[in-house]
Protein backbone atom coordinates (compact mmCIF):
# COMPACT_ATOMS: atom_id res chain seq x y z
CA UNK A 1 0.00 0.00 0.00
CA UNK A 2 1.37 3.41 -0.96
CA UNK A 3 1.68 6.05 1.68
CA UNK A 4 0.84 9.65 0.85
CA UNK A 5 3.60 12.19 1.38
CA UNK A 6 2.78 15.64 2.66
CA UNK A 7 5.31 18.39 2.07
CA UNK A 8 5.22 20.81 4.97
CA UNK A 9 6.54 23.78 3.02
CA UNK A 10 3.88 23.43 0.32
CA UNK A 11 1.14 22.94 2.91
CA UNK A 12 2.32 26.01 4.82
CA UNK A 13 2.71 28.30 1.80
CA UNK A 14 -0.63 27.32 0.26
CA UNK A 15 -2.38 27.86 3.56
CA UNK A 16 -0.78 31.28 4.06
CA UNK A 17 -1.79 32.37 0.55
CA UNK A 18 -5.37 31.11 0.89
CA UNK A 19 -5.76 32.66 4.36
CA UNK A 20 -4.41 35.95 3.03
CA UNK A 21 -6.95 35.91 0.19
CA UNK A 22 -9.75 35.15 2.67
CA UNK A 23 -8.69 38.06 4.89
CA UNK A 24 -8.49 40.45 1.93
CA UNK A 25 -11.96 39.42 0.72
CA UNK A 26 -13.37 39.68 4.26
CA UNK A 27 -11.88 43.15 4.66
CA UNK A 28 -13.19 44.23 1.28
CA UNK A 29 -16.72 42.92 1.92
CA UNK A 30 -16.96 44.36 5.45
CA UNK A 31 -15.23 47.63 4.43
CA UNK A 32 -13.07 47.47 7.53
CA UNK A 33 -9.86 49.38 7.93
CA UNK A 34 -7.06 46.91 7.58
CA UNK A 35 -3.33 46.64 7.48
CA UNK A 36 -1.49 44.28 5.11
CA UNK A 37 1.09 43.20 7.69
CA UNK A 38 -1.71 42.17 10.08
CA UNK A 39 -3.22 40.03 7.32
CA UNK A 40 0.15 38.47 6.68
CA UNK A 41 0.74 37.83 10.40
CA UNK A 42 -2.69 36.22 10.81
CA UNK A 43 -2.13 34.13 7.67
CA UNK A 44 1.29 33.07 8.95
CA UNK A 45 -0.20 32.02 12.30
CA UNK A 46 -2.92 30.06 10.47
CA UNK A 47 -0.20 28.29 8.49
CA UNK A 48 1.57 27.33 11.70
CA UNK A 49 -1.71 25.95 13.07
CA UNK A 50 -2.18 23.81 9.96
CA UNK A 51 1.39 22.48 10.27
CA UNK A 52 0.71 21.64 13.90
CA UNK A 53 -2.49 19.90 12.91
CA UNK A 54 -0.86 18.02 10.07
CA UNK A 55 2.38 16.85 11.62
CA UNK A 56 1.75 16.63 15.36
CA UNK A 57 -1.15 14.44 16.30
CA UNK A 58 -2.49 16.57 19.13
CA UNK A 59 -6.13 15.59 19.56
CA UNK A 60 -7.31 18.96 20.85
CA UNK A 61 -6.31 20.68 17.58
CA UNK A 62 -8.99 18.69 15.74
CA UNK A 63 -11.91 19.74 17.95
CA UNK A 64 -14.52 22.25 16.86
CA UNK A 65 -13.79 24.44 19.87
CA UNK A 66 -10.11 24.68 18.93
CA UNK A 67 -10.95 25.53 15.32
CA UNK A 68 -13.42 28.28 16.31
CA UNK A 69 -10.98 29.65 18.90
CA UNK A 70 -8.09 29.74 16.44
CA UNK A 71 -10.21 31.37 13.74
CA UNK A 72 -11.41 34.00 16.24
CA UNK A 73 -7.80 34.71 17.23
CA UNK A 74 -6.80 35.00 13.57
CA UNK A 75 -9.63 37.46 12.91
CA UNK A 76 -8.58 39.45 15.98
CA UNK A 77 -5.00 39.57 14.70
CA UNK A 78 -6.12 40.57 11.20
CA UNK A 79 -8.75 43.19 12.08
CA UNK A 80 -8.28 44.03 15.78
CA UNK A 81 -11.25 44.50 18.12
CA UNK A 82 -13.56 47.48 18.25
CA UNK A 83 -16.80 46.06 19.69
CA UNK A 84 -18.59 42.72 20.01
CA UNK A 85 -21.17 43.39 17.30
CA UNK A 86 -18.53 44.33 14.76
CA UNK A 87 -16.40 41.32 15.72
CA UNK A 88 -19.35 38.93 15.27
CA UNK A 89 -20.12 40.54 11.89
CA UNK A 90 -16.52 40.13 10.72
CA UNK A 91 -16.44 36.52 11.97
CA UNK A 92 -19.65 35.75 10.08
CA UNK A 93 -18.32 37.23 6.84
CA UNK A 94 -15.00 35.44 7.42
CA UNK A 95 -16.79 32.06 7.66
CA UNK A 96 -19.02 32.78 4.65
CA UNK A 97 -16.02 33.77 2.52
CA UNK A 98 -14.10 30.70 3.73
CA UNK A 99 -16.93 28.31 2.85
CA UNK A 100 -17.59 29.97 -0.53
CA UNK A 101 -13.92 30.00 -1.48
CA UNK A 102 -13.47 26.40 -0.30
CA UNK A 103 -16.52 25.29 -2.28
CA UNK A 104 -15.33 27.16 -5.36
CA UNK A 105 -11.89 25.55 -5.18
CA UNK A 106 -13.41 22.10 -4.61
CA UNK A 107 -15.80 22.57 -7.53
CA UNK A 108 -13.01 23.81 -9.77
CA UNK A 109 -10.86 20.74 -9.01
CA UNK A 110 -13.69 18.41 -10.10
CA UNK A 111 -14.44 20.40 -13.26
Amino acid sequence: MKKMQVYGDVLFILNVVINFIIFVLTGWITRQKYCWWRFFLASFMGGIYVLGEGFFEIAILYTGIAKVTVSALLVLIAFSYSNLGNFIFIMGVFYIVSFLLGGAVLGWTFL
